[in-house]
């Protein structure tokens, strides 16, 4: 029988596993830190586990043995039952290295003694696929174990009793591995077709683990007596290995307590990262928009520092896919890159189609894996053109490959929790506080996004020659290990602040996908309606005011309540469709318009007392004068903040008015919790309707005997609810059983309104409505409101 033959006849002896139905739930988690173990660890480590818990063993033997090797922040070397998608799961990271091993290596002879054999197919692999060969094997072995004892004590105990019997007999008799060619387990097999030989059924991971995994042998049974000379060895070696498991202890490094450096003042580096492969959309336009922002509010005479990622997995299919489509080789494609042959629209539409699963990709990463060429230079110059162009007067763009070298240098500040050797898998662990964290620097040979985010920050800080604390606007948790690794390793500060993002249909857009407007079409319709001569520089402006006037959505997290205080998603300036998009930021900049005219009215108005000469501060009848003079205080020290959170406070979530919630708890207090969602359904639609003060809300719902008694409160009192309006100026006012849903999406806390807080648009409101209560200052009053005026405006931009 050929190969191919005898494999389709292996892959059809099932031997009563299941067939179908998904990725079984459960799974064994093998954790490993460092390379102190050998075969007999993991073989004995994964049979404990099974012991533990056979009921869970059996079930996860009969659907295949699901294992993850993998590094975890609070376990040094374990083996133990998961959850898919636990949070336990979470925390893990798979070993990912690139190197290969020979699997032989791992093998101890002292401890290789037993009566059951595993044959495994010797090949070199990598370290991660070699341990998984190894488990799969274990698995098959004690599930063919149990096959042959159910033939004969099925009628005398149910199935999991005869699990526990299989177990334990491979527990006492231990296990003898033996590495073997494919070619002589296959022959093997021809001879003996009763042989159990277990083949890798995922195609995904057939590079990490053989096509044939290997074959176990379950000789006869011998009795005690006959295995009397190894027995009380085994006993002991076992004994040893466990307790060396139960042992173990994760080699942490402690993080530091840093010093906080000043950030107002000029020396302070602003930085974000985009993949420049792709053209800008209005997603990036926003996350610059905003870091920009921070730039001119913190006081930077710094640029804004843009990291291109111009390295890594995205940047390898897109080689790929420039191969595909130009029929070229790898050398021939960077190359082409590197002398900017290509245009941004030839690279820009490979980057969206590109392609990771190819035959050409593991070459392709080969070449790239430690990439120092600009291979995104035409798309860097192209995107600092677009942005001066768009009112960005100082962006810095620097590429990922310029950043190797300080990523390197991370490297080796951390080699001492390293594997003795370089498997192509990095990491560092550490405590923090109360809290063990772990960093992953490379997979594959391949800087991960935390350590090039660390090396890029460090490479910004080292071109400026400055102290300053650095602030990264991005969301991504790349970011927040980013700022762990700096201060780590250098004892640095990294400050992080949450970018900006769009959105369609409650979900974040993808300019991959190509469901995101892009900048140039923004603009060029933005040009269309605002001349550039009549309003210079006023896009960048808009691009401000909508990031401060507009609220974002953001999701929370489903097992932990929003209204419990729990953290949010990532929040997003989310649209029905593009079209409300674009509605909606020229209506902002109308919007705009108008604002500074009422900035012209204020500035006026001041100018017009210090004219007339006031001694004394005189406001209006019925304002509140005590307030009005603690805001002159306040104005006082404009421009001195320190406090980053002060500068920009964390938004809060927005929620209903006080009159609107305190009508839904008298309306709940009548009904059981099973009938809030109907209540509340019935509230927005009657209030969508117009029908929203508290007599005819109180009026309908008696009428339809959905409450026993009227609603307390004055009956003209107006109800208004912030998310109906919101929806409708996102453009879901059309369908009204939509806009609906959306709104109960708010109410029970899945989703969150949120809106960007800056001190300095704070003040500014406060200035203009300050201005409506005074008739008279005194000079110094005036001269104190005209510094913060012209602080806010320069600081936010506006004219």
């Amino acid at each position: 029988m050929k190969r191919e033959e005898l494999l389709a006849y292996i892959w059809e002896e099932k031997r009563e596993k299941v067939i179908g139905g998904g990725s079984y739930p459960i799974g064994i988690s093998i954790t490993i830190e460092n390379l102190n173990f050998h075969w007999h660890t993991v073989i004995y480590g994964i049979l404990s586990a099974l012991m533990k818990n056979p009921k869970q063993a059996l079930e996860w033997s009969r659907h295949w043995g699901r294992t993850m090797v993998w590094l975890h922040p609070n376990k040094s070397l374990s083996f133990k039952f998961t959850e898919k998608k636990s949070p336990e799961e979470k925390l893990g990271v798979l070993v990912d290295t690139e190197s290969i091993i020979n699997p032989v290596e791992f093998l101890n002879f002292h401890y290789n003694i037993g009566h059951f054999k595993i044959l495994l197919n010797w090949r070199r692999l990598s370290l991660e696929g070699a341990i998984l060969q190894v488990s799969r094997m274990v698995d098959e072995l004690v599930w063919c174990n149990f096959l042959k004892l159910k033939k004969h004590k099925i009628n005398k105990l149910s199935e999991i009793d005869i699990y526990i019997d299989a177990l334990n007999e491979v527990w006492r008799s231990g296990i003898l591995v033996e590495y073997l060619p494919e070619r002589q387990i296959l022959d093997m097999k021809r001879k003996n077709m009763s042989l159990p030989v277990r083949i890798y059924g995922n195609v995904r991971k057939n590079k990490k683990v053989p096509k044939v995994i290997g074959a176990v042998v379950i000789p006869q049974s011998k009795t005690d007596d006959e295995l009397s000379d190894c027995k009380e060895t085994l006993k002991d070696q076992q004994e040893e290995i466990l307790s060396v498991i139960d042992g173990s202890q994760s080699q942490l490094r402690t993080y530091p307590v840093l010093s906080t450096t000043s950030i107002h003042n000029k020396e302070s580096c602003i930085c974000t990262a985009i993949i420049l492969a792709k053209k800008l959309h209005t997603g990036h336009l926003l996350l610059l928009g905003f870091a920009d922002l921070v730039r001119r509010v913190i006081g930077s005479n710094r640029p804004l520092y843009l990291e291109s990622n111009d390295s890594g997995k995205r940047i390898f299919a897109l080689i790929n896919r420039m191969m595909e489509e130009y029929k070229s080789s790898a050398e021939s494609v960077i190359s082409s890159l590197v002398n900017r042959r290509y245009s941004p629209e030839e690279i820009d539409f490979c980057y969206r189609t590109r392609r990771e699963q190819a035959e050409t990709f593991q070459e392709v990463q080969k070449k790239l894996k430690r990439n120092k060429f600009n291979l995104l230079a035409v798309m860097n110059e192209k995107v600092e053109r677009d942005l001066k162009l768009y009112g960005f007067k100082q962006v810095s763009i620097i590429p990922d490959s310029i950043c190797l070298q300080k990523h390197d240098e991370l490297i080796e500040l951390v080699k001492e929790q390293q594997w003795k050797r370089n498997l192509g898998f990095r990491f560092v662990k550490y405590i923090q506080g109360k809290h063990k964290k772990m960093a992953i620097l490379e997979k594959r040979s391949v800087p991960t996004a935390s350590a090039i985010r660390a090396a890029f920050v460090n490479t910004v800080l080292s071109l400026n020659k400055v102290d300053a604390t650095p602030i990264f606007i991005d969301a991504d948790p790349s970011v927040v290990q980013a700022c762990d690794l700096l201060g780590l390793v250098y004892g640095k500060n990294l400050l992080r602040l949450e970018g900006a993002a769009i959105g369609f249909e409650m979900k974040i857009g993808s300019g991959t996908a190509g469901n995101v407007i892009s900048a140039e079409f923004l603009y060029r319709l933005f040009c269309k309606e605002f001349s550039e001569k009549r309003y210079p520089n006023f896009f960048l402006s808009v691009v401000t005011f909508f990031l401060l006037t507009r609220y974002a959505t953001a999701k929370a997290h489903k097992e932990q309540a929003l209204a419990k205080g729990h953290p949010i998603g990532v929040s997003f300036y989310d649209y029905k469709n593009k079209q409300a998009l674009l509605n909606d930021f020229l209506l902002c900049a109308k919007e705009l318009l108008i604002y500074n005219n009422s900035i012209k009215k204020a500035k006026q108005s001041i100018n017009s007392l210090i004219s007339k000469g006031y001694k004394g501060i005189e406001f209006k009848e019925g304002r509140d004068n005590k307030k009005n003079k603690m805001f002159l205080t306040r104005l006082e020290k404009i421009g001195a903040e320190k406090i980053f959170d002060q500068i920009f406070p964390t938004p809060k979530a927005e929620s209903v008015s006080n009159p609107l919630r305190q009508v839904r708890e008298a309306i709940h207090r009548q009904h059981s919790a099973d009938d809030s969602q109907l209540i509340d359904r019935i509230i927005i639609e009657l209030i969508i309707h117009g029908h929203d003060t508290v007599g005819e809300l109180s009026n309908i719902l008696l009428s339809k005997r959905l409450i026993h008694k009227p609603i307390p409160g004055g009956k003209n009192q107006k109800l208004s609810c912030i998310f109906v309006e919101n929806l409708k100026s996102r453009g879901y006012g059309a369908n009204v059983e939509e806009i609906i849903n959306h709104i109960l999406s708010y109410l029970n806390g899945d989703f969150c309104l949120l809106k960007k807080k800056c001190i300095y648009f704070e003040i500014l409101e406060d200035i203009i409505a300050f201005t409506d209560d005074v008739i008279s200052l005194d000079n110094t009053s005036v001269k104190i409101i005209q510094k913060a005026l012209s602080v806010c405006i320069k600081k936010l931009n506006f004219s």
